[in-house]
């Protein structure tokens, strides 16, 4: 590989199914609260205290961050009781295609490792490690930092707008893998933002891809 040294990936939404979107809009509509697209963008890819502080004023509520963040996590364990939670279709065969690519790869995302679904499991051979980035989100310049690389030289993928916007800022290099739920404004957002690799999911992403985005060096459209 010419410029990408680093293949960063989210977890939720990505590698494994989005648990984060659904879950949010149970609370929030338990609060008769609106799912709107400035709850969305204040929440995703945020400290989890940041973003349970936003909903709390958005909502009016009387609960405190922390008693938010523990109602959030109590209807995930819910949630994940009665719907498929695990790694997304083609995740094992991606990594092991990317495998033939000169550069490292990790995981990331904004839960502990010990909050993490245990099928992921199998993909963690295939990547350098999984960085939690709940205390520096989004994250791009602390993981480029680690690896000792300029953010144009990591090429992130995940699956919200607002990381993307960031990336943008850092002239990184960026794949968009929106949430599918109709409710979610990701897919929207991210072509406002001028993003050109927008997939249905990470399966859809090639080596030939990746090759394209080394070469053009470049993820983003200027938008007028």
């Amino acid at each position: 590989m010419k410029k990408i040294k680093l293949i960063a990936i989210d977890i939720d939404g990505v590698v494994l199914k989005d648990t984060y979107s659904p879950v949010l809009k149970k609370v929030i509509e338990k609060y008769n609260g609106v799912y709107t697209r400035e709850l969305e963008r204040n929440a995703f890819s945020r400290n989890r205290k940041e973003a349970a502080t936003y909903i709390a004023n958005a909502l009016n509520l009387s609960l405190t961050p922390t008693q938010l963040i523990s109602e959030y996590f109590q209807e995930r364990e819910r949630y994940m009781t009665t719907h498929e939670s695990g790694i997304e279709n083609g995740v094992i065969d991606f990594l092991t295609e990317v495998q033939e690519l000169d550069t490292e790869i990790l995981f990331y995302g904004g839960l502990s490792e010990q909050e993490l679904h245990h099928d992921i499991k199998p993909c963690m051979k295939y990547v350098n490690e999984y960085v939690c980035t709940n205390d520096f989100r989004p994250g791009i310049n602390e993981i480029s930092k680690m690896y000792g690389v300029q953010p144009s030289n990591v090429l992130f993928i995940d699956d919200v707008a607002f990381f993307a916007e960031n990336a943008k800022k850092a002239n990184a290099l960026f794949i968009g893998v929106p949430s599918h739920f109709p409710f979610s404004y990701q897919k929207e957002e991210m072509h406002h933002l001028g993003v050109q690799y927008i997939v249905d999911s990470i399966s859809s992403i090639s080596v030939e891809m990746i090759h394209d985005i080394d070469n053009y060096g470049k993820c983003f459209r200027n938008i007028l």
